[in-house]
């Protein structure tokens, strides 16, 4: 499934402009030797000696700093690199690691990578733009180290001493993304039937799908030789609730032979892929999906995937996934929850940020996009360059406590209440993905919620219908939403997590950002899908009445008042003519039209069709004569692709 060529290619972005030097020097350097170079003797590594940790180290240590600190995680994970390029290369790499110099190019690949990992992600997408899959790579490296050293042939060896390596990797549009991978201390065992038992090769009465997928991955260094019993027998009694367990740990499984077997079990299984197709992890994911009600998962599949997620990858999924079962929302299919590549709060948050003013917001451009929220007057923006790195923002305005949820996958920012059960909470990333979707957690309720809509996914407070509360905001330039609220506040660039350098402007040239919204490639699977638009399309999704509608944004631009009903409710939606912004309102039986304001920017005014002016506020529509309020609704800018995956019975006006 890992392509070891691509990822350990050493083509960078100077022969893609036209430079005739060599790549690899043979007897000198390497690429991925000069890489690590390039970052020990640029600037912004250079200024970690000025950063304080943030878990001071001991009292006694002589420097306190993260450039100690980075070099210090360059050595272990160099360390790891040349035990997965000597001790596990055939197995890792397969016959051509000889042809891949991996004794030279993993461990300088890690470390590279452990000197960068304070860095921060939108830096270290600018500082390392010659090497933009270096993280993953890398990151790929550790993830295999973990399942090799463990899903050997012979056995599983002797138990490896918990280990953590810290990245920031930047974003891929690989089919697979592996990431940090933390070695978690040995789980209980299972309810019976005791996996740790199956892994030690006891026969078992009779064969039972709760049974087999225990096979597959039971513990930590779950062999590799237990593995492939599992695929035999699936194979023996053609039980179609194998699919979704062999395919969630496909990924994760550097054997060739496990790889082999593995997609002819699933061929004989499902009779997929068609004749003469070759079916990426992304493509069988989804057509998994779309076909679950013909490949139903075994009994309490849910503690299975507790065991592999907490066992696997990350212990704290435990606290989110406990091996009971726990509490699911009834509309969660788990099977769609998967590991998007990263640690829970790897991508950190921002809690209770520091504002500036208007005035003191230099370092914005007059065309950057922000998120503007405004509760009982008073107005903020929080831009997207900074909340695309953070992705969450605990916040409080106006007394109220918010949290903003950004999906950079998704084209969709949401802000909610960040009151669950009457209390208030902090969030954070989880690391798991649902319909190419983040989920986040909360860390009182220790509940996971979905960005895009809200709602529960698993935990104590995942009851049915739960699902947290959205305020209405907007994505509008920072001129207009400056113009439109000179007192308002916002997000200050200077912060404790990373320097102002990786905030980077959405409308850099060559961005990831950019690479990721100009094709139609994705990260992560998605579905169900629709070509009633292309992919990455920009709509504003509206939800009422328990329906959902989307509206293309040029028809905004174009119509600029759009009056419409959703769900039986009606409204009209007030949008701007050459940016994204668009409000949307309760009419009532109100229908309303354009002012005699031609600016570009939203109107500021809409009339009735009795000549009625309807004043455009951020609380409501407010009629200047009698003073009538017509309310906002919360709504959302999103990608297609995410809106249809989430509401494939939506209407769309295009």
């Amino acid at each position: 499934m890992l392509e070891w060529n691509r990822l350990l290619n050493p083509v960078r972005r100077k022969a893609l402009h036209g430079s005739t030097e060599s790549m690899n020097t043979g007897v000198g350097r390497q690429e991925l030797e000069r890489d690590y170079d390039r970052i020990l003797f640029c600037t912004p590594t250079r200024r970690l000696v000025d950063k304080t940790q943030v878990f001071p180290m001991e009292e006694n240590a002589a420097i306190r700093n993260r450039l100690t600190h980075s070099h210090e995680v360059s050595n272990l994970a160099r360390s790891i690199g040349v035990r997965i390029a000597f001790e596990h290369a055939r197995k890792v790499f397969g016959d051509d690691h000889e042809k891949l110099q991996v004794k030279r190019s993993v461990p300088a690949l890690l470390a590279a990578v452990g000197l960068a990992h304070d860095l921060g992600k939108g830096l270290l997408l600018r500082t390392l733009s010659t090497v933009r899959h270096l993280g993953r790579t890398a990151l790929a490296c550790v993830a295999l180290l973990a399942f090799a050293a463990g899903c050997g042939e012979t056995g599983a060896p002797e138990q490896p001493t918990p280990v953590v390596v810290p990245t920031a990797a930047p974003v891929s549009l690989d089919t697979v993304k592996l990431a940090e991978i933390v070695t978690p201390t040995p789980l209980p065992s299972a309810p019976d039937p005791s996996p740790t038992a199956l892994a030690e090769g006891t026969p078992e009465a009779g064969y039972k799908p709760e049974t087999n997928m225990y096979r597959f991955f039971s513990r930590v260094n779950h062999p590799v030789k237990v593995a492939l019993e599992g695929l035999e027998r699936a194979r023996t009694h053609n039980d179609k609730t194998q699919v979704a367990i062999i395919l969630e740990v496909l990924r994760f499984f550097p054997s060739q032979q496990f790889q082999q077997e593995a997609l002819e079990t699933l061929n004989r299984l499902t009779e997929q892929p068609p004749e003469g197709e070759e079916w990426t992890w992304n493509q069988w994911m989804a057509w998994l999906w779309a076909n679950s009600s013909d490949y139903p998962v075994p009994e309490r599949y849910a503690t299975w995937k507790s065991v592999f997620m907490s066992g696997g990858i990350d212990q704290r999924y435990r606290e989110f996934l406990p091996p009971d079962g726990g509490k699911v929302a009834p509309d969660i299919d788990l099977v769609e929850l998967i590991w998007g590549g990263i640690a829970p709060d790897q991508t950190p948050p921002l809690i209770d940020p520091d504002v500036i003013t208007v005035e003191e917001a230099d370092y914005l451009l007059s065309g950057d996009r922000v998120f503007g929220l405004s509760i009982d007057g008073e107005h903020r923006a929080y831009p997207l360059r900074i909340t695309n790195v953070h992705e969450i923002v605990n916040d409080e305005l106006a007394g109220r406590p918010i949290v903003l949820a950004q999906c950079v996958l998704c084209g969709s920012g949401v802000i909610y209440s960040a009151e669950v059960g009457g209390g208030k909470t902090l969030f954070g990333t989880s690391g798991l993905i649902y319909k190419s979707n983040p989920v986040m957690y909360d860390l009182e309720n220790k509940t996971l919620w979905l960005h895009f809509t809200g709602g529960s996914v698993a935990g104590p407070a995942a009851d049915p219908g739960s699902a947290l509360e959205p305020i209405p905001s907007v994505v509008t330039t920072w001129k207009e939403w400056s113009e439109l609220h000179p007192d308002t506040t916002v997000l200050a660039v200077l912060n404790e997590i990373y320097p102002p350098e990786a905030y980077v402007p959405e409308s850099t040239p060559g961005s990831a950002l950019e690479t990721y919204l100009n094709t139609d490639e994705t990260i992560f699977p998605v579905w169900p899908s629709s070509d009633a638009l292309p992919p990455k399309s920009s709509v504003l999704g509206v939800r009422a009445g328990g329906e959902a509608k989307a509206y293309t944004v040029a028809v905004l631009q174009e119509r600029r008042v759009v009056n419409d009903e959703v769900g039986g409710t009606p409204v009209v939606i007030v949008a701007a003519s050459e940016t994204e912004a668009a409000r949307v309102y309760e009419r009532g039986s109100v229908t309303l039209a354009p002012g005699d304001d031609e600016e570009a920017g939203t109107p500021s005014e809409v009339v009735d069709a009795d000549g009625g002016t309807w004043k455009v506020t951020e609380d409501a529509l407010v009629n200047e004569a009698s003073g009538q309020e017509l309310a906002r609704i919360s709504a959302q800018i999103a990608l297609w692709m995410s809106w249809y995956a989430f509401y494939p019975d939506t209407g769309l006006e295009k």
